[in-house]
């Protein structure tokens, strides 16, 4: 309990961040304002972070055409800081981290190690207009229906894209 109100009195910076690990438990940060104690029984996937040569353009990208949520900015260090971005700005556990290096001298270099960011939408078709609208062009697919491979959708639509970085992106929409 005393960490519990030491935590509280004194939030992080960020939110969803790690505080303390306990054995097999954790606390963090479910919004600015509480703070929680989660059983790790199953592991939660937390967040997936991506480095960006340009901070401001792949905000906008993230937030304006693929339509993430904005959370916050967090300096890291000199030279370093990181953009938090959310599906709707509440979904803490689903975070994409924004992470920007200001000194870096050798360019981004995408290896054969990290494939994908699936996203998934409920209009695939009026995304992609938004998608062209805002200059962006889609690399394979045309979000057209086809059989779905899961078991819990009847169709599919799928599309694919890159980010300003080149980072392939999968766009779906699961059809009931």
């Amino acid at each position: 309990m005393r960490v519990l109100n030491a935590v509280k009195r004194y939030p992080l910076i960020f939110a969803a961040c790690v505080t303390s690990v306990i054995g097999s438990s954790f606390w963090f940060q479910r919004s600015f304002s509480e703070t929680v104690l989660v059983h790790a029984m199953a592991p939660q996937f937390f967040s997936t972070k991506i480095n960006v040569a340009n901070l401001q353009r792949s905000t906008d990208f993230y937030t304006k055409v693929m339509g993430l949520t904005y959370i916050g900015r967090v300096n890291i260090r000199p030279g370093s800081e990181e953009v938090l971005l959310s599906p709707n700005g509440k979904a803490l556990n689903q975070l994409l981290i924004l992470y920007f290096e200001r000194d870096r001298k050798e360019p981004l270099i995408h290896g054969t190690l990290f494939n994908n960011m699936v996203f998934v939408y409920t209009d695939l078709s009026e995304f992609i207009q938004r998608f062209k609208a805002a200059g962006y062009t889609l690399t394979s697919g045309s979000g057209e229906a086809r059989p779905s491979p899961v078991t819990f959708a009847k169709s599919v639509k799928i599309a694919t894209a890159k980010d300003p970085d080149g980072l392939n992106l999968e766009l779906i929409q699961f059809n009931e």
